[in-house]
């Protein structure tokens, strides 16, 4: 396998961006690219759009489903954009990682509420 661009854990991938990509899931993104569309190397990096890594329509449909499969997650069909090839890798790490946190967060008095509630 090829030395992939893995981003540390809560810090950014790539210089100039501000939004975190867990190396975890960026990592098992990758293994799925390297494993079932045989992509590897510098091509894939956090901010590749899928068309970019060369998958077409149907290709980024079935990423998304691999995806999809090893998170154990299904994505709301509004947070995925109509082509799928104008997704960013960081996008859809971004994606898993949302649907993967806990619905409730505790309040300052300690109760549990749901997340966007929550005070910060």
């Amino acid at each position: 396998m090829s030395p992939r661009p893995a981003p540390k854990a809560n810090s950014t991938a790539a210089e100039g961006e501000g939004v975190p990509v867990s190396s975890v899931t960026f990592n098992s993104i990758v293994d799925i690219l390297e494993a079932e569309f045989l992509l590897g190397g510098s091509v894939i990096r956090p901010e590749a759009t899928l068309a970019e890594l060369g998958l077409d329509s149907l290709a980024s449909r079935e990423f998304i489903n691999a995806v999809e499969d090893a998170f154990r997650l299904c994505f709301p069909p509004r947070r995925l954009d109509a082509r799928s090839g104008g997704m960013t890798l960081r996008a859809l790490c971004e994606l898993v990682d949302e649907l993967q946190r806990p619905p409730f967060e505790r309040n300052p008095a300690g109760l549990q509420v749901k997340r966007e509630f929550a005070f910060p």
